[in-house]
């Protein structure tokens, strides 16, 4: 993923994936985004449950994709980001999510299974 410009702007490939974990790389403030999630345009939430041997659920994950390229999961109890995705065909995209244009991406609704 070398370097990307945007506009007049080249970003490090370093910066683009600081971007991509929140961090405001076109603004010297070093505050974080307050938001780091992608438009989410057509995607439904799919529930991901988790059990052990007996079947009693140990987590569950809400799973939906984004326009930033990632499939999210969130804890439900905390509503916080347990992980995203990235598809080895979005890594190059990426470096759109700087730029002032809306990218369509990962739009569509994932389906969840229980482990």
């Amino acid at each position: 993923m070398g370097t990307k410009t945007v506009g007049s702007i080249t970003y490090s490939a370093e910066q683009i994936i600081n971007y991509v974990r929140g961090a405001d790389v076109q603004n010297s403030s070093g505050n974080n985004r307050t938001v780091i999630t992608g438009d989410i345009l057509h995607s439904e939430p799919a529930v991901v449950r988790y059990t052990d041997a007996d079947g009693n659920i140990e987590k569950i994950r809400v799973l939906y994709a984004s326009n930033d390229g990632m499939l999210h999961a969130v804890n439900d109890d905390n509503g916080k980001e347990a992980w995203a995705f990235i598809p080895n065909d979005q890594l190059s995209r990426l470096g759109l999510m700087l730029g002032d244009r809306d990218t369509s991406s990962m739009d569509g609704t994932p389906e969840g299974l229980d482990f």
